[in-house]
């Protein structure tokens, strides 16, 4: 028994070339980021931004009109980031960025809101 595996030619990724080059070019003054993009054999595009500081995520979230009641706080081990995601040009986007708190502000109760405050 075989099975064939399906190749995604990387035309299927022009979507995403088009929201970087849209983005690179509204925004020409935002951080560079770590950059992931990932096309599957069914068709899905999954585009992803990872900023090195929270400063640089918001700075990016707010470019791009995310609300801030979408924004969730993700703990693992000794890293502590934020992620939020959107469309762009009906691609999907992934927003994330490294933030560094306290034990005391990682134990505290909060809503979406209060995230970044």
């Amino acid at each position: 028994m075989t099975s064939e595996s399906t190749t995604v030619p990387i035309s299927a990724q022009q979507p995403a070339f088009d929201v970087l080059a849209s983005i690179a070019a509204q925004y020409p003054t935002l951080p560079a980021g770590y950059v992931t993009l990932l096309a599957f054999s069914s068709g899905r595009l999954d585009l992803d931004f990872q900023m090195e500081t929270g400063a640089d995520f918001e700075a990016w979230r707010d470019a791009l009109e995310i609300p801030v009641e979408t924004i969730s706080l993700h703990t693992g081990g000794t890293h502590t980031w934020l992620s939020a995601a959107t469309k762009i040009l009906s691609v999907p986007f992934k927003l994330t960025g490294t933030v560094v708190l306290s034990h005391t502000e990682l134990d505290a109760p909060r809503e979406g809101a209060e995230v970044l405050a």
